[in-house]
C-alpha cells in the first residue's frame, strides 16, 4: 500500500583513536518530509522533532548558523533556546519558517523584503528567529 511517507534507513562506521564504532538503523524508519515549492533547500523533520536541511545557503537559508555554498548533505537545524522540537516547516525562496514545539513561529534566512517578519529588513538570519505575530 502506497500511503506516500519517507523512510530512512543508513549505517554509519567510525574510526576513532583506534576504536571502531558502528551504528545502523537498517529498518526503515518514517519521517516528515516537508519542503515549499520553488524553494531552493529541502527539509526534513524526523520522527522525534529534529530539522535536517540541505541545499542552496546563500543567505543563510538552511537555518545552520552560517551562510556557505550549496550543501549536498543534509546537516541539523539547532534548536532555538526553549526549544526542544519542530513541528512543520515551510520554505520560500531564499528563507524558511517553522513552527517549534513550543508553539512559536520562527525565521530564517533572506530578508530583503521583510520576509522574516522581525520588523527588519536588509538583513539575513542565519539561525532562527522568533517572528513577532500581532496580539
Amino acid at each position: 500500500m502506497k500511503n506516500h511517507s519517507v523512510h530512512r534507513c543508513f549505517l554509519l562506521s567510525l574510526c576513532l583513536f583506534g576504536l571502531t564504532f558502528r551504528q545502523s538503523f537498517l529498518t526503515a524508519q518514517e519521517v516528515k518530509l516537508f519542503t515549499g515549492p520553488g524553494s531552493s533547500c529541502s527539509f526534513v523533520i524526523d520522527a522525534g522533532g529534529a530539522l535536517s536541511a540541505w541545499g542552496q545557503n546563500f543567505f543563510g537559508q538552511l537555518g545552520v548558523g552560517f551562510v556557505s555554498a550549496s550543501r549536498s548533505a543534509p546537516l541539523l537545524v539547532p534548536f532555538p533556546a526553549g526549544n526542544n522540537s519542530w513541528q512543520a516547516i515551510a520554505a520560500g525562496g531564499f528563507h524558511a519558517l517553522a513552527v517549534g514545539g513550543d508553539g512559536r513561529l520562527y525565521a530564517w534566512g533572506d530578508n530583503t523584503f521583510g520576509q522574516l517578519g522581525n520588523g527588519i529588513t536588509n538583513t539575513s538570519e542565519t539561525l532562527a528567529v522568533p517572528v513577532r505575530l500581532p496580539p
